[in-house]
């Protein structure tokens, strides 16, 4: 998953390497956005080194769906697997998924539809559910790079301080307090 941020939104992209295509992508208002959440992040348990929570650092973004947030995936690719449950507009080839219109004056609720029960009266609309979206971070350090010496052997001394101090945890960080500065501003 590829994280794009803007001025307005954030967007979770998720990129078919295989055949070298956008299979979808998840659009949330900044404005929705209800917290951020950074800490370990471990999806396997083989290795040693998939298991260190130095190396192994995350967040997840916690959203409150609205009208202009979407998820769209593209259905030519080979993966055609739509969330149909969720799935209220069919596009062309491609499949739009949308949540109900926010509340009046409400920035950071969504509301789905009020309808008519089978006794005829009202009900209440429903908030819709808080989602998540995970990121992990990549590696700062490539296995095949060396503390001690650069590409061209030179020593660790030569290299810029910033590139030795920073860490996975580090880039964390900072990705996260981009989002909170674009959600505040």
């Amino acid at each position: 998953t590829i994280l794009l941020l803007t001025d307005a939104a954030l967007y979770a992209v998720r990129f078919d390497w295989h055949t070298e295509k956008v299979a979808s992508f998840e659009r949330v208002d900044l404005r929705h956005v209800l917290g951020l959440q950074l800490g370990t992040y471990i999806t396997s348990t083989l290795a040693a080194a998939q298991t260190d929570p130095r190396r192994n650092v995350g967040f997840v973004v916690r959203y409150r769906p609205g009208r202009e947030d979407i998820v769209r995936v593209n259905t030519r690719s080979l993966k055609t697997d739509v969330f149909a449950a969720e799935s209220k507009t069919v596009m062309g080839d491609d499949a739009l998924v949308t949540s109900g219109p926010p509340a009046a004056g409400k920035s950071n609720a969504a509301v789905t539809t009020s309808a008519k029960g089978k006794t005829g009266k009202e009900k209440e609309p429903a908030i819709t559910p808080a989602r998540i979206l995970a990121f992990k971070a990549l590696p700062t350090r490539s296995s095949l790079s060396s503390d001690d010496a650069g590409a061209d052997g030179a020593n660790s001394e030569n290299r810029n301080s910033s590139e030795r101090s920073s860490t996975e945890l580090d880039t964390v960080r900072h990705v996260c307090e981009e989002i909170e500065r674009a959600a505040l501003a």
